[in-house]
């Protein structure tokens, strides 16, 4: 009897696991995309409407009433952000597994900076044509996803090293070896990629 309990502790221990793992890599992104983003973002856009009362009524790229602030359109801007959050961060713990250790929270920091600002800056929309000064709106686009991916995987990893990862892969060495290599190359050729192309949309905007 004793042993059929045992025997059915351990998948229930995994599903814990995983369960709680979950929580911790959507929980974290969800929340960082969400305040950061989030509030951050509707805080540096009233800082940019404070700086461009020309811009006052008119619509913004996101499809919002410059210089309007609404409970509906936060909450919304906040669900939109959180949302991005989770996905990376369940994106995030997959990648990790590949990385190094040192590398994976400013690896995070920099795939959040380039990909975001290059998302959401628009060389042909509105938004920095009406808003600045256009310095800011570049650094808030760049530095808010860039600050919400570091807090995201940071929060990951502090979680990881209280609870080891639940599916641990028996890889040999070289395997092991091998795909840290693979995986580390190829999120460094996505930096690359998109820090070339938010250069390229910098180079873009009206002057």
């Amino acid at each position: 009897m004793a042993r059929t309990v045992l025997a059915g502790a351990a998948p229930r221990n995994d599903l814990r696991a995983i369960a709680g793992w979950a929580i911790l890599v959507i929980g974290a992104g969800a929340l960082a995309g969400s305040l950061i983003g989030g509030i951050g973002g509707r805080l540096a856009m009233l800082q940019l409407r404070r700086e461009s009362p020309l811009a006052v009524g008119l619509t913004s790229d996101a499809g919002f009433e410059i210089g309007r602030v609404t409970l509906a359109g936060t909450l919304g801007l906040v669900v939109v952000t959180g949302v991005l959050g989770a996905a990376f961060g369940v994106l995030y713990a997959i990648v990790r597994l590949g990385l190094p250790a040192v590398a994976r929270v400013p690896a995070a920091a920099l795939v959040g900076g380039t990909f975001g600002g290059h998302s959401f800056l628009d060389p042909d929309g509105i938004d920095l044509l009406v808003l600045g000064p256009r310095w800011l709106a570049v650094a808030a686009f760049v530095a808010l996803p860039a600050l919400a991916a570091t807090v995201a995987a940071a929060a990951i990893e502090r979680g990881a090293r209280e609870r080891p990862w639940p599916l641990p892969l028996a890889l040999p060495a070289r395997a092991v070896t091998a795909t840290r290599a693979l995986v580390t190359a190829l999120v460094a050729i996505f930096i690359a990629a998109q820090a070339t192309a938010l250069a390229d949309v910098i180079d873009r905007l009206p002057s």
